[in-house]
Parts: C-alpha cells; sequence; structure tokens
C-alpha cells in the first residue's frame, strides 16, 4: 500500500478524513470514512499467526479481527474532530536519541506491521485473559528494526473512560491536561499484543511524522527466531491495573 493513498487521519465522531497541514497548521476535510483509500486497502493486509496447534497461518484482517476481539487499522485514529482540528496547540516532543534519530524521516511505510513478526498464544498470562496473545519474532530482528506503529484511537483520560484500559498507552502531549492516551481496546493492530518485561527487547517511541506525534515500536536488541518481543510499560501503566506486572523471567518462545 502507498503511504500516499491518504495523507489524512479518520475522526471518529463524524467518520471523516481530515489532513493536517504541519507549515500552515490547518486542518482541511479530505472525504468520509467510507471513501478513505487506507480503510479500503486495509481488509488486503494479511497476518501471520501461530495457532495453538504450532501451525503457522496467514490471517485476513477479518481473521485477526477476530482473534484480537477488536477492529484492525493500519492508521491512528481520532476519537473527536475537534482534537485534530486543534493540534497546532498541541506541545510535545519527540525522541531524536539513543540512534532512533536516524529514523526522523521514516523511508518505508508505517502504515503496516513487519512482515518479520507473527502473533501467537501466550499461556502464562490465561489467569489474566482468556486466551492471551502475544507478539513473536518469526524472523531475527536486528536493533533498531522497525515493528509497526502502536495504532489506536487517541483518547482524553478524563470523562472519557470509568476504569483502566488495558490497550491504553498514553499520548506524550501536554493538550487537554496531558491526560492524553492511545486506546487499542476497539481499534488497533498487531502492536497490541506486545506483552510487557521489565527486560525489554522492544521499545516504544514518540515521533513526529508528517507533522502528526505517532508511537513506532522498533527493536532494542537482537531477537531471535521464535522469541517474544516485549515492551516496558512502565510503573505508570501498572499502577493504574491494580495488579501485579506478570514478568517472564526466561525467554518464551513461540507455541
Amino acid at each position: 500500500m502507498s503511504e500516499t493513498s491518504c495523507v489524512g487521519f479518520r475522526c471518529l465522531d463524524r467518520d471523516e478524513c481530515y489532513h493536517y497541514d504541519e507549515k500552515m497548521k490547518k486542518v482541511a476535510f479530505i472525504h468520509d470514512g467510507a471513501a478513505c483509500e487506507n480503510t479500503l486497502a486495509d481488509v488486503q493486509h494479511r497476518f501471520r499467526y501461530h495457532n495453538q496447534d504450532g501451525e503457522v497461518q496467514m490471517l485476513s484482517a477479518d481473521e485477526v479481527q477476530e482473534l484480537m476481539k477488536c477492529t484492525y487499522t493500519s492508521k491512528l485514529l481520532f476519537q473527536r474532530t475537534h482534537l485534530l482540528r486543534n493540534y497546532a496547540f498541541w506541545g510535545f516532543s519527540d525522541s531524536v536519541s539513543d540512534g532512533f534519530d536516524q529514523f526522523a524521516p521514516l523511508g518505508h511505510s508505517t502504515f503496516e506491521v513487519s512482515p518479520k513478526i507473527a502473533i501467537g498464544h501466550v499461556s502464562l498470562l490465561s489467569h489474566v485473559e482468556e486466551k492471551p496473545l502475544g507478539l513473536f519474532a518469526a524472523e531475527d530482528l536486528a536493533c533498531f528494526e522497525f515493528l509497526g506503529e502502536y495504532t489506536g484511537v487517541i483518547k482524553v483520560g478524563v470523562g472519557e473512560m470509568n476504569e483502566f484500559d488495558p490497550y491504553g498507552i498514553s499520548y506524550p502531549s501536554v493538550y487537554e491536561g496531558g491526560d492524553l492516551y492511545v486506546s487499542a481496546s476497539e481499534y488497533g493492530n498487531a502492536i497490541r499484543c506486545i506483552n510487557h518485561s521489565a527486560s525489554p527487547n522492544a521499545r516504544f517511541v514518540p515521533m513526529v511524522h508528517d507533522g502528526i506525534l505517532r508511537i513506532f515500536c522498533f527493536v532494542i536488541q537482537e531477537i531471535r527466531q521464535g522469541e517474544q518481543i516485549f515492551v516496558n510499560y512502565g510503573p505508570s501503566y501498572w499502577k493504574s491495573t491494580g495488579i501485579e506486572p506478570v514478568e517472564f523471567h526466561d525467554q518464551v518462545r513461540v507455541q
């Protein structure tokens, strides 16, 4: 899929796509969400999956939605149009250290996850949720390799939810009192399957891309084929859950 197929971002309240012009600091309507080329292209995506019998399958977008129990989206979504319309007033900083500055303009499509990863099952988390999933390396992954974007819906925490969102990660902006987060509970992609470890081999990196701050996932140490991919969700995440973090002491391989 070409990254220029739709230069805008979909706003769910009106189901419309808008383009944010970083230089002009203005937002312009593009088209209805149903006519978005990215939305139409999403149904063509395929995903590697290791089933519980140890077999490797290629899942369609519909099948991966059923597996993850959410609607698949390759792009970041905005819950409300006014959030995108006011984007020029958002204050944020992206990560340009630790070697990630080399990705300042990502030269490849950010709307597709790496073909080198696969969704699999993690029995260790069966007490936390039904049929828990994880993300695994289907091929060897090198340090700083791009895995994909943590897609979902940008929401405002206050008044938007009454309970903890297990698929919500902080969106580093001071707008709306700094209470913004990306929720992959209802919309998301395979990156939402990444589990926690205090010794992670991957990292979420906030980066400004085409004027919009997005959260990309990169490998931070070599990952061998079959090994599970982890990030450190941080103490504030686990404090919000009210439970102790589930720690993978030994490297868990795909089942």
